[in-house]
């Protein structure tokens, strides 16, 4: 027994990350069924930085980049280009940064429990956690700024931890809290805070910290400032409103463990954050946590300042901005589970009721969500655009609905080029258009008006797996 303990101890990690990477690579580009908006802007980007060293809108080597006016940070992008030079421009390429930053973010979240505990068990069984729940999984498997942001940030917090603010590794770990803030907004709320609770704690370096941290952030500093215009989306998801009764949201058990998130594109169906199983530990290992405070005050401050970002933003349970809380949670529920004394037979059902929720989780990824929930990725674009393709020869002028989920980032994308008219679509004053291809759904090209139509050549509609009719192509001869 000892001799097995001693194996598990040695290369347990290694079988999670293992795990974890599967379970983040698997059919990845068909779970989601589709690339959102989004992605696809990043993906584009990325493709486009690596040609010509310039996004879309023309800027070269941007901190920012404009997209849809919402002004996303670039780093996803830069972290994507390897990727696409190897293997070009497709949905796992995209995908493929986030998948290795989640599958990291385990390996993180095994090493900081250790900083913090001293406690291989619970190192060995956060990361067992972080491999397997909802939330780590999901925001893996999309090309999520958040989740790449989180990487950086728990190896900020790994690297001040591990040198109590002293030495060169004190330096890599502001680096990567610097570099957290260049990759999501979000990161740019906590990561002060999360640097005056380690000054806080360990009272050493001051000066050097304030100074190390500014000069890190100088450039993005200057470029926001020379750039008002990347303050959009602070503007656009702002409202100090009800501010506690948003903070206390992600304290919640019930959209925890249980309701999850709206946000479409956020959520599994009929899972939480977190499996419902978890709530039991995550509440033994909370109280553990403020009883030995002294003790574990680092880890409670950090989940204390982790929801700030999402307390100034109108939603009300939003977990991409709060994904660094959801990492210490998986640390806390470990926590948790060793303060728990009982028989072997009872851990031994409650391992087979988990892994009946990890199978049903990995089912509902792979079999439900692609199909169920595809509307919340702008499924069929793709196969628009690659339609619009085949046929752009035969026009001299190509008009695309505009209401229809910012479908020019997808041309693009899918190579389609950038010769398409993008407007509302309106039949009775389009219907007489010459040589022209109108690409929209039934309400702008009702099917009886358009086939009674003789100026046309060409009626060709998209449909989903249920027959459901996604786009329609109407040319104009």
């Amino acid at each position: 027994m000892d001799r097995i303990l001693k194996i598990i101890s040695r290369y347990g990690i290694i079988a999670v990350l293992i795990l974890a990477f599967i379970l983040r690579f698997f059919w990845l580009a068909k779970s989601p069924p589709s690339l959102n908006w989004d992605e696809t802007a990043l993906g584009y980007n990325a493709y486009l930085l690596l040609t010509t060293g310039r996004d879309e809108w023309g800027e070269k080597l941007p901190l920012f980049l404009r997209s849809f006016d919402d002004y996303k940070p670039a780093a996803y992008s830069y972290v994507t280009i390897p990727f696409i030079a190897a293997l070009g421009l497709n949905e796992t390429t995209v995908r493929l940064p986030s998948v290795i930053a989640g599958t990291l973010t385990v390996l993180l979240i095994y090493l900081l429990a250790y900083e913090l505990f001293k406690n291989k068990a619970v190192a060995l069984l956060s990361s067992v956690l972080a491999s397997v729940e909802p939330w780590a999984i999901h925001f893996s498997r999309v090309a999520f700024e958040a989740n790449l942001a989180l990487t950086f940030y728990l190896a900020g917090v790994y690297f001040l931890i591990k040198s109590k603010l002293k030495g060169v590794s004190t330096y890599i770990g502001l680096f990567f809290l610097a570099l957290s803030a260049y990759t999501y907004h979000a990161e740019k709320i906590i990561i002060l805070p999360t640097i005056l609770i380690f000054l806080l704690i360990y009272k050493a370096n001051i000066k050097k910290v304030i100074t190390t941290t500014l000069i890190f952030l100088l450039p993005l500093g200057l470029y926001q400032l020379l750039h008002p215009e990347t303050f959009a989306r602070l503007g656009s998801t702002f409202l100090l409103k009800y501010p506690l009764e948003r903070y206390f949201s992600y304290f919640s058990p019930v959209n925890l463990f249980v309701r999850g998130t709206p946000e479409p594109t956020q959520h599994i169906p009929d899972f939480g954050a977190f499996f419902v199983i978890e709530f039991f530990f995550w509440a033994i290992g909370a109280y553990h946590l403020i009883r030995n405070f002294k003790v574990n005050k680092l880890l409670f401050l950090l989940i204390l300042v982790s929801p700030l970002p999402a307390v100034i933003s109108f939603n009300w349970f939003y977990p991409a901005r709060v994904l660094p809380l959801f990492a210490f949670y998986s640390i806390v529920t470990a926590y948790g589970i060793t303060k728990v004394k009982i028989r072997p037979l009872f851990w031994i059902a409650i391992a087979g009721f988990w892994l009946y929720l990890i199978f049903n989780l990995a089912a509902n990824l792979l079999f439900y969500l692609p199909y169920m929930e595809r509307g919340n990725w702008q499924y069929g674009m793709k196969q628009m655009a690659q339609e619009v393709t085949k046929q752009q020869k035969n026009y001299s002028k190509i008009v695309i609905e505009t209401k229809t989920a910012q479908p020019h980032i997808f041309m693009l994308f899918y190579g389609a080029g950038r010769d398409q008219e993008f407007r509302d679509v309106y039949w009775d004053k389009d219907k007489d258009l010459k040589s022209t291809l109108l690409v929209g759904p039934e309400s702008s090209l009702p099917l009886e008006k358009v086939k009674s139509n003789p100026n046309i050549n060409l009626v060709y509609d998209l449909k989903d797996y249920d027959g459901n009719l996604l786009y329609r192509l109407v040319g104009l001869k």
